[in-house]
């Protein structure tokens, strides 16, 4: 037994020899030249291709995680709604209960969103780095024995996709420097592409674009930031055409109200499992049963009204546009209370 032991650890000595860790990014957070308010929700390079033996280690330039899921599974969704888990006690500033106490909450699906204690994958289960935490965020490491091409995915963000393929040691593959000068060339592109998306002009007439999502990037800003229009005119909210990969609100009201929900969008669930975090009920619904009311400054005794979550994603429940009719002369500032600083305004003449 010990002679087959030592036999085999000589077998494998040419391999480990040849070894190699190879970069990725995932997103691009930063990089030179990036326009203001952008960010990619892409994997850079997209495709990886390395040897049995090599590794992979991905740094977080974002919000994102990377999880392989089960073979012939989708990835786990980012969020679950429980229905035993109703929203209760949610009143608005004039005292009254919001329409949607009795709904279910939205938590967090742990399996989405926790890394992974196992260190090897079989492809029987989900195997994912988790929520990226701190300032720094330490990479995700991933060494792969089997031949194959696996894709791997965001679980934040829909459609964020990427493949690493694993050949024979024999065959031929990119090294790591060369894979390294296809993620430069990839990042330089997506900032090109984003400089031209963030000049392209407004929307015509009275409709504003929530954002402006493509397949490697979104764009947190509105499009225009200040509108004008006359009193009984109907705004149009939308992120219709855009990639599914965001998620925004449209959420007027005092500026107190709107910085507390997108500090606590993310926020512990009252009664749920230990630990369980999950999206604001305030922010995920909208303020009431569609369609909109009519906004006038003083909805539900603060000036609070909100879409709630909009997307372009058909496999979700949530609309791709909300329209707003302004009654009153007046100046109303809204954002997104999901993304920072991404603001707009109203001017009502």
């Amino acid at each position: 037994m010990v002679a087959a032991v030592a036999v085999a650890a000589l077998a494998v000595l040419p391999s480990l020899a040849r070894a190699a860790t190879y970069t990725a990014d995932a997103g691009a957070d930063g990089s030179p030249g990036e326009p203001k308010q952008a960010s990619s929700n892409a994997f850079f390079p997209r495709a990886v291709t390395v040897h049995q033996g090599d590794t992979v280690q991905w740094r977080f330039r974002g919000f994102h995680t990377v999880t392989f899921p089960a073979i012939g599974k989708q990835p786990p969704p980012l969020v679950v709604v429980d229905p035993k888990l109703p929203v209760s006690g949610q009143n608005d500033a004039a005292g009254n209960p919001f329409w949607f106490n009795g709904q279910p909450n939205v938590l967090f699906n742990r399996v989405a969103v926790t890394k992974s204690t196992t260190k090897t994958w079989s492809g029987s289960r989900v195997l994912g780095s988790g929520l990226p935490t701190g300032n720094k965020p330490k990479p995700f490491l991933l060494r792969f024995r089997r031949a194959g091409t696996f894709t791997y995915y965001c679980t934040v963000h829909p459609g964020m996709k990427g493949t690493v393929r694993v050949v024979s040691v024999p065959s031929r593959a990119p090294t790591p420097a060369q894979t390294d000068a296809l993620r430069r060339r990839e990042i330089r592109a997506y900032v090109a592409a984003a400089k031209r998306t963030a000049a392209a002009p407004p929307p015509y007439g009275t409709t504003v674009d929530v954002g402006r999502a493509t397949s490697v990037f979104a764009l947190y800003r509105m499009f225009p930031a200040t509108m004008t229009v006359n009193a009984g005119q109907t705004v149009t909210f939308t992120m219709a055409g855009q990639f599914r990969s965001e998620v925004h609100t449209v959420t007027f009201g005092p500026e107190k109200i709107r910085s507390g929900l997108e500090k606590h969008f993310i926020t512990p669930i009252p009664g749920g499992p230990a630990g369980a975090l999950g999206l604001n009920a305030r922010g995920v619904y909208p303020s009431d049963e569609p369609p909109l009311p009519s906004y006038d400054g003083a909805n539900h005794g603060d000036g609070f009204l909100n879409s709630g979550i909009i997307d372009n994603d058909p496999s979700t429940p949530f609309p791709a546009r909300v329209t707003i009719t302004f009654t009153k002369p007046g100046t109303y500032d809204y954002e997104c209370v999901i993304h920072a600083h991404m603001d707009g305004r109203i001017v009502v003449r």
